[in-house]
């Protein structure tokens, strides 16, 4: 038993640790808040979705930001409404472009 728990630390230990340390380092990444260009294309999907999708991103955008998380579930789902899914890009800023989704959500309601 001992010898076993011997070739285990010598052979498992590394591949572990890293798989833990990369599995926390992609949730706090996943976690954090979309970018400028992210919160555009919302914006764009905002006015081409469905009452469904759109109710989908005003409860993405209660907390006043949307995260990654939540930016992969609503493309996910657009994708299924619509079968395809644009990405644009933005030249103003992250607070501009979340402010202009905010305004959007709120206008279609």
């Amino acid at each position: 038993m001992n010898e076993f728990f011997s070739w285990a630390r010598r052979n498992l230990l590394m591949p572990v640790l890293l798989s833990l340390a990369s599995a926390s380092i992609s949730m706090i990444y996943m976690s954090s808040e979309i970018n400028a260009s992210d919160y555009r294309t919302l914006n764009e999907l905002n006015q081409d979705g469905t009452p469904a999708f759109r109710d989908a991103i005003s409860v993405a955008l209660n907390n006043g930001s949307v995260s990654h998380w939540e930016f992969r579930s609503l493309e996910g789902l657009f994708v299924k409404e619509r079968g395809y899914f644009a990405w644009q890009s933005s030249s103003r800023s992250l607070s501009d472009e979340r402010k202009a989704l905010a305004e959007s959500v709120l206008s279609t309601k």
